[in-house]
């Protein structure tokens, strides 16, 4: 294609204080304005607080785990910190919400605007993608078969290791609470009965939520609500009514008759018995679902069991606090595979499958032999269905889901399952109720073919189930991972990761690496989704936190080129910002990686140009020595094959040539030019010559120097900051009448030739050749004025001279090569100019050396 030479191409520019951004200018060719055009980089979707502070805790979890010894207890410590992160995520994102439908309510039903639908969805995509990393980690992250771990190689395949995992995962994720068939009013309206039990005239709804609350395991919820059955009350008021008595188990006293008494007593025992039944059972998983998020603290696992009789809960690791003699409160932790989990007390330190199941049958035939409980039927005919469910027979339970009725399996028929029959298990549950209810309320997320009537999500889990971890990813990519979401494609990423650590991910071709397209897309999702919103400061810090630790000698440059870009785009408002960038990438650096240093010099010439624009000199010499730093690490290390090295004060071979190299980098020499032009012109204002003011110029120079000499010891090798050091020395001198020979001596230090520091015998002077003539007139007029004070004073005091012979021979020296250079026309000076300079150092010599020799006498 021929472009038409009257058509010009549009600049284009990225907006350095939003990095997504790609400004392209226009002119209007009506009426000439200016507008500018915006293109985003990549497509963010925004990020609210709530998926901000989880971005960040996803982040610190995979810090420390990088940071931590590696190995399967790793992986799932791993897996907990980031589902805890995705946790506190919902928990204060749904907190936000309700809150804000609560304050909106009103204004909805008056036609105003709500909570716009877009936020629901997206926060039930975000539950699901919760529910994916749970499911992940209960079934994919097994300990790996290694010598350290054999008691885990065993473990994992004994019946009943995964159990407890597969209850609270599907509590957590699948099944409603258990009182939600109820709304909120006639639920407090049923605890606040006085006789719940015959709400409504057949207390059906009673005995319903005690049912929902066994099949589910939550065995102390269901005895918290049957302690408010009129019964128990009963019960209650008679013990209290008796607490003077001597024998505080009789309940039998005077305003008693005996068959009321004997009848109080009868269903006093049948109701303790119910209490060790449900407050002993060793459920797998629990006897609550309060923990079932597994993210507390290892202490806080050992706090759920036995209530006692004032509502209190015991303390399972007594073993004299016991309902059921052979039965520990702590019973429940047998089925637990973590050391952690299990905790101490009666329960052993490592898993064994037979004990846990002898001790679940013990428990199975208390509630066959236990006639107290077979008198509290009579009583309380609604309960035989509830001792039926804790058999395990469920001929009278119709299940809401098959998650409840799988967990009711687990917790009653079947939790000695192995980890190979569970899925087997499942699908058989799956199959059945969706035989008998074929419009199944789970959460349908594809429209795939529905030959096996299930939804796409109950396939995810069946093949979780059965160890497909690709499953895994594929799913996480649809539910937000690949939509540009920062959260999300975060959390992909982040879980390939994991799983690929795990080395349970299958083998993909090796011209394709999922890990780094998962990785560069969660990258892009966080800069764009970020600088969306506003947070431009925020989206580079997250990004590059999230690039660097995957940067690799011999790894995918691509990942490499995505920080450099998003670190080259990037105008950091504050120091601050900048040297947090700067710390995370400074390991790359010292790993001597040149992409990573040229970000880096840009996240440096950033700050180094706002402190130009704002005149402040002395933050703008510091950023340009910080960059010095940065490049030294690759431009000033030690040459393998020079063989000029020192053993510096701590015997660490240095190389003596280290500056050479350097002298190449962006801000050495932009630091260069900055001392050149500065010495320059003050040493024009001193002349006369300058525009600038020599205030200013000397007030540039003083910060300058006063940064390189409190900051860096770089200003040392620097013969441009030493030049510009000695010119403002001058001018101190100058400025304070200090006297003509402090002038002198740094006039003299300025253009004397000295050897290089690196002994290679090339010779120069501080100052540049084209600052020589200019420090010869400076010089002259010095010497003018001796010679207007040797006037003045006659001869009384000696012969004034503020130079010495040394120093009148080196400005000898320096006209003589500026005449030479003159003749070959590289500096155009009169012959008169000429002329008259040597004939002042002519006289300032004959001064220098009267001066010397009176102080030879």
């Amino acid at each position: 294609m021929t472009i038409p030479e009257n058509k010009k191409g549009n600049a284009v520019a990225w907006n350095p204080h939003n990095p997504a951004s790609l400004l392209v200018p226009v002119t209007s060719e009506t009426n000439g304005t200016f507008a500018t055009n915006t293109f985003l980089s990549h497509d963010g979707v925004g990020c609210n607080d709530h998926e901000r502070t989880a971005l960040m805790d996803l982040l610190d979890a995979q810090d420390a785990y990088l940071q931590s010894p590696t190995g399967p207890q790793a992986l799932l410590s791993l897996s907990k910190s980031y589902r805890r992160a995705l946790s506190n995520c919902l928990q204060g994102w749904e907190d936000d919400l309700m809150s804000k439908q609560d304050a909106t309510g009103a204004a909805a039903q008056d036609g105003g605007g709500g909570i716009p639908p877009s936020n629901l969805e997206n926060l039930e995509l975000l539950k699901v993608a919760y529910a994916v990393t749970h499911l992940s980690e209960t079934f994919l992250l097994l300990p790996a078969n290694d010598q350290v771990m054999e008691f885990y190689e065993s473990t994992t395949n004994l019946p009943g290791a995964v159990t407890a995992e597969t209850v609270r995962y599907l509590r957590l994720h699948h099944m409603t609470e258990a009182s939600d068939f109820l709304d909120d009013e006639t639920l407090d309206n049923l605890f606040e009965s006085v006789q719940p039990d015959q709400w409504e005239g057949t207390g059906e709804i009673y005995w319903q939520l005690a049912e929902k609350y066994v099949l589910r395991g939550n065995l102390e919820d269901a005895w918290g609500l049957l302690t408010r059955h009129s019964l128990c009350r009963r019960c209650t008021e008679a013990i209290a009514a008796t607490t003077a008595s001597k024998d505080s188990n009789a309940i039998a006293a005077v305003s008693l008759d005996e068959y009321t008494a004997a009848s109080l007593q009868e269903d006093r025992e049948g109701l303790e018995a119910l209490r060790a039944i449900l407050l002993s059972a060793p459920l797998p998983g629990g006897r609550t679902d309060q923990f079932d998020a597994a993210l507390a603290d290892d202490d806080d696992y050992r706090l759920h069991g036995g209530n006692s009789s004032n509502g209190e809960y015991l303390d399972e690791d007594d073993p004299n606090n016991c309902y059921i003699e052979g039965i520990p409160l702590s019973a429940y932790r047998l089925w637990e595979t973590s050391s952690k989990r299990r905790g101490k007390g009666d329960v052993p330190s490592t898993y064994n499958d037979q004990y846990s199941k002898q001790v679940y049958q013990t428990w199975k035939q208390s509630i066959r032999s236990l006639p107290a409980l077979v008198k509290l039927c009579r009583r309380m005919p609604s309960l035989r269905k509830i001792l039926d469910i804790l058999m395990g027979d469920f001929s009278k339970v119709e299940f809401d889901s098959w998650a409840e009725q799988f967990c009711a399996e687990l917790l009653y028929k079947a939790p000695d399952l192995r980890l190979v029959d569970i899925n087997n298990r499942a699908l058989r549950v799956m199959e059945q109720h969706n035989n008998n209810d074929s419009s199944s309320s789970q959460m349908m997320m594809s429209d795939d073919d529905g030959t096996s009537g299930m939804s796409e999500f109950e396939e995810v889990v069946l093949s979780v189930m059965k160890g497909n971890a690709g499953r895994v990813i594929e799913v996480m990519h649809q539910l937000g991972g690949g939509s540009g979401a920062a959260l999300p494609a975060v959390m992909t990423s982040l879980l390939c990761n994991l799983l690929d650590d795990a080395e349970i991910l299958p083998e993909v071709s090796t011209s394709y690496s999922l890990k780094t397209e998962l990785l560069l897309n969660a990258a892009f999702a966080i800069h764009s989704s970020l600088a969306t919103e506003g947070h431009n400061d925020v989206a580079t810090r997250l990004t590059a936190r999230f690039l660097v630790p995957h940067i690799k000698v011999k790894g995918d440059i691509r990942i490499t080129a995505a920080l450099v870009d998003t670190l080259e785009h990037h105008y950091p408002k504050s120091d601050a910002e900048a040297n947090a960038l700067l710390g995370l990438c400074r390991s790359l650096v010292e790993r001597r990686n040149v992409r990573v240093l040229d970000g880096c010099v840009s996240i440096c010439l950033a700050r180094y140009r706002h402190y130009l624009k704002d005149q402040r000199p002395g933050g703008a010499f510091h950023w340009l020595l910080v960059g010095m730093e940065f490049e030294s690490l690759i431009l000033g290390t030690r040459n393998e094959s020079s063989s000029r090295m020192k053993i510096d004060s701590s015997e660490n071979v240095v190389d003596a040539n280290w500056q050479k190299p350097q002298e190449a980098g962006v801000c050495h020499r932009l630091l260069v030019n900055y001392c050149l032009e500065t010495t320059r012109g003050l040493l024009k204002e001193m002349l006369g010559e300058g525009d600038e003011g020599v205030a200013i110029l000397h007030g540039r120079a003083k910060e300058m120097i006063a940064t390189a000499v409190e900051e860096t010891d770089f200003s040392t090798f620097l013969r441009s900051a030493r030049a510009l050091e000695n010119m403002l020395l001058i001018a101190n001198a100058i400025t304070e009448d200090k006297g003509g020979s402090i002038v002198a001596n740094n006039i003299v230090a300025l253009l004397e030739e000295r050897a290089d520091e690196e002994e290679n015998g090339v010779v120069s002077s501080l100052a540049p050749f084209s600052m020589h003539w200019d420090l010869l007139k400076l010089a002259k007029g010095l010497l003018q004025r001796d010679a207007d004070l040797q006037s003045r004073v006659g001869n009384q005091k000696g012969c004034i001279s503020s130079f010495d012979v040394h120093g009148m021979q080196v400005l000898l020296e320096r006209l003589t090569i500026i005449s030479a250079a003159k003749d070959m026309e590289k500096a155009p000076l009169t012959p008169e100019e000429t002329k008259g300079m040597r004939l002042a150092l002519g006289e300032g010599l004959m001064r220098a050396f009267v001066v010397e020799n009176a102080t030879k006498r």
